[in-house]
Formats: C-alpha cells, sequence, structure tokens
C-alpha cells in the first residue's frame, strides 16, 4: 500500500491512515454551539416595553481606536422570536420588575433556543434588583440559598427562579470556579472580558489554588478537551493563570519572549492548535490526550530533536509500537518540516537507521520523564524559580491514576517492542473511543496532533 503524501511505501500490516495530515474530515459544532457563535458577542434577551416586544443586544468588539465596545440592539422581529415561547409566569416576572424601575434579562441558553426559534426548557433571569427588593415586589418569593443566594418567585404552580447581578469580585470570591469558567466560555465563543471582569480575574488569580484538585483537573478538561484550547492558553496567559495552574508551560512562554498579548503562536500552541482541528464541544477527548500533548512538548523544549526523530516517534505511537517500520518510513520523508520552533533542530547529518532508532526510544523515555515532573510537586514549584515577580506555585491536578495512564502512550516504544501490538483500524477517529480515553485511539490522534505540528500540510519548501 503506497502512503501518497510521504512519497513511499508502508506494509498494510502497519495501518496508517492516509495519511496522517489528510485522513480527519472537518468537525461538525452543534447547532447550539453554532447558534451561539453567530451572535459573536455577549447576548441578552430583555423585554423592552409594556407592549412585551422583545429585544435582543449585542456587545461588538472593541474597534482599532480602542474605544469601549457599544451595544447593538435587535428586535425581537429581526430575529423572529414570539412572545409565545416565552412562559407567561416568566413573562409577568420580567415585566413587574421592569416596571418597577429595575433592569431585567434572560440570559444563558433560552437566548439561544429563543433564536432557533425552540421553545426553551426553562429561563435564566438576571436582574439589578437585590433580593430583598424582588422579595417586596413579588408576596410568594423566598430566598434560598446560603453560600449562593437566588429567588424562587411562585406564579400559580410555576417557579421562576432569579439572579441578581453582582461585581465581578464579589462573584469571583464567592466562587473561584468561576474564574476559570470565565476564561472557558470566553475562548470556547471568542468573546471578550469587560474591564472589571479582567481585572478582578487578573487580581484573584491566586485564589484558584483553593479549588479542589478534582475541580481544576475538570476545568482545565473543558478548557482543553472541547476545541478550544489554543484560546485558552492564550488567556490563561495573559491573565496571569497558567504560572499558577500549569507553570512548567508558562516558563515555556518566558523562555520564548511570549508576552501576555503576543499574537504571535509557538511550538506548544500549534499543538493545541492541531488538537482543536480534531475536537470539538461535542466530541471531546479524554484528558490523557491533552496531557500526553504537554508532556511531549516538555521532553522536546528540554531536548531539541531532528524532526525525522519526532517524524518517527510520531508514527511508531501510531502503529502501537512497530518502531522499525516507522523509522524506515521517516528515512524516506522528503518534505519540509516547520522550521520556526526552537524545538526541533535543523537537518544535520543523515541518521543510521540504528541512530534513529536509539534516539525515537530516548524521545520516548524523555515523554515519561517530563510526566514525572509534572506530576511532581517539588519540580513544579521551581518552573518559575527564575522569575522573581511570578506567583509560586506548587500545583499538580493529575493524579497518579491519570499520570499512569498517559504513561501508556509512550509505553509501546522500545526496542524489542510492537511485534505482537495491533494497531488500531479505520480511516475516521472514533470520538466515543477517544472520549472514553481507548488507548489505540488516543495513540492515533496524539500521533496526528504531533506529525502535523512539525509537518504542517501544504507547507511550502521556502517556509521560513
Amino acid at each position: 500500500m503506497m502512503v501518497s503524501a510521504f512519497g513511499l511505501a508502508w506494509r498494510s500490516h502497519v495501518i496508517l491512515r492516509r495519511p496522517l495530515i489528510y485522513c480527519v474530515p472537518k468537525v461538525q459544532y452543534s447547532s447550539s454551539v453554532v447558534a451561539v457563535g453567530s451572535v459573536a458577542e455577549p447576548v441578552t434577551v430583555m423585554v423592552k416595553d409594556e407592549k412585551d416586544e422583545v429585544a435582543v443586544r449585542r456587545r461588538s468588539r472593541v474597534g482599532k481606536d480602542n474605544k469601549q465596545p457599544e451595544w447593538k440592539k435587535f428586535s425581537s422581529k429581526e430575529l423572529g422570536i414570539k412572545m409565545s415561547l416565552i412562559s407567561k409566569p416568566t413573562r409577568l416576572v420580567l415585566s413587574r420588575l421592569r416596571k418597577k424601575g429595575y433592569e431585567v434579562y434572560l440570559v444563558g441558553g433560552c437566548v439561544r433556543d429563543l433564536i432557533l426559534k425552540k421553545t426553551p426548557k426553562d429561563f435564566d433571569i438576571i436582574t439589578s434588583a437585590e433580593l430583598k427588593e424582588i422579595k417586596q415586589t413579588f408576596i410568594h418569593c423566598e430566598i434560598v440559598g446560603k453560600r449562593f443566594p437566588i429567588c424562587h418567585v411562585h406564579v400559580n404552580d410555576t417557579i421562576v427562579e432569579m439572579h441578581t447581578v453582582k461585581p465581578a469580585n464579589l462573584s469571583f470570591v464567592e466562587d473561584r470556579a468561576r474564574i476559570l469558567r470565565a476564561v472557558r466560555i470566553a475562548a470556547r465563543l471568542g468573546f471578550r472580558f469587560s474591564r472589571d471582569i479582567a481585572l478582578s480575574v487578573r487580581e484573584l488569580s491566586g485564589s484558584v489554588l483553593r479549588l479542589d484538585k478534582g475541580r481544576i483537573l475538570m476545568e482545565m478538561n473543558y478548557m482543553l478537551a472541547f476545541g478550544s484550547a489554543e484560546a485558552s492558553l492564550r488567556l490563561l496567559w495573559r491573565f496571569g493563570l497558567l504560572e499558577i495552574l500549569l507553570p512548567i508551560q508558562a516558563s515555556y512562554f518566558v523562555s520564548q519572549g511570549f508576552r501576555r498579548r503576543d499574537e504571535r503562536s509557538n511550538m506548544l500552541l500549534s499543538l493545541f492548535t492541531n488538537l482543536d482541528k480534531l475536537v470539538a464541544p461535542n466530541l471531546p477527548c479524554h484528558s490523557s490526550l491533552w496531557i500526553a500533548i504537554l508532556a511531549f512538548h516538555k521532553a522536546l523544549a528540554d531536548q531539541p530533536r531532528d524532526p525525522l526523530v519526532v517524524a518517527a516517534f510520531s508514527l511508531a505511537v501510531h502503529s502501537g509500537g512497530s518502531l522499525l517500520e516507522a523509522v524506515q518510513i521517516s528515512m524516506n520523508i522528503t518534505r519540509p518540516h516547520d522550521s520556526r520552533f526552537h524545538e526541533l533542530l535543523e537537518y544535520g547529518d543523515v541518521l543510521s537507521q540504528d541512530a534513529l532508532i536509539d534516539q525515537v526510544v530516548d524521545l520516548a523515555a524523555s515523554a515519561k520523564a517530563a510526566l514525572c515532573k509534572m506530576t511532581d510537586r517539588y519540580y513544579v514549584s521551581q518552573a518559575m524559580i527564575k522569575y522573581p515577580k511570578a506567583p509560586r506555585s506548587d500545583l499538580v491536578f493529575i493524579s497518579l491514576a491519570l499520570s499512569l495512564r498517559v504513561c501508556k502512550i509512550f509505553e509501546c516504544i522500545g526496542r524489542g517492542m510492537g511485534k505482537e501490538t495491533v494497531p488500531r483500524r479505520g480511516e475516521k477517529i472514533n470520538y466515543e473511543s477517544l472520549a472514553l480515553g481507548n488507548l489505540p485511539e488516543v495513540r492515533h490522534t496524539f500521533a496526528r496532533i504531533v506529525f502535523d505540528t512539525v509537518y504542517p500540510p501544504n507547507l511550502k519548501r521556502d517556509s521560513t
């Protein structure tokens, strides 16, 4: 069987998809994500006047003159929103609060459903009124919750739930996880933080260390496994969260001279850009995949390698450990690699087959060693030691069980290994298996990401 993109032969019992850089179709995003994304910025629905008209408003992006963004209003007629889609109890609550002079909005998923002309299952309401003012407005109203109090307004047999608008700093103090959720939502939907939210995120960034490690892992997985990893990493870096959550990766950014608002890329970001091309909010990957990417990059940043070594490494992982055949293929690759990355050495003397095998095995060992460093609290605490102004963090949120699971991705590479391994077959990603962390599926996707980063599709030979 011939692999035309490589310009070389690959024996049929080692299944390499046709070829790594072209074999996955475009990811189709769910309709809900498309609906929210099409609005482009934070959206609210509000009762406009006594006629029960609805206005949807959108915040436009900051212009080149750095002026504050302005709100744009859209009428219900423009968007085809019918008041009949909003339940009567909800309309009653909205109208009464507005008559009292308070601002009140429908927010969240119900806005998306209304724009899609669907009847929302429930309605999220926020208002400028304080809890006690809501209680004074409605006879049948109760305040529930101690840590995060909200109002339940009883209208006939229906309970309408209401939240009050709080300053960003107070909201983040009440629930530190909101800081990470804010980053995740902004990254996934392309939103921009308002000035007060941005300041609060920076000032309270250190408070996320008080969160449960399991919660931090969950929030990080939401950021990195659902198609917005590259944007999430940029925001974490911009707002001083990366050095707290991932100090090792933050030290890499500093070593690369990466500024907080830098628009350039680097190899770490490029790896996650390629991950983002393969996953989506409705087609996520298992956390072991993005952790493996972090460990692999750490190994490569510590010791740059010949591009052919990385190519052979990715092919060996892809095939489940067929090292000799992976090396033979890589030795015939004539395509140009991405020379922008400091982690990749310029081509030097031609490596012999044995030398290439040795270096691939060494890279696999280095990736496992890097994973150990990422789970060593002392090593993590020293990652930013060269930068006195950086906050100190020894946070390790990767559990031992998860670390061992990631390690298995690289364990297929070694001399004499891979003879009895069965590579994953088929051309399409099995997203159910990928989400569950199926080892062959994770290996395949990991290898695909690495190869496409080092040898980008359609890269010109004179690329610099």
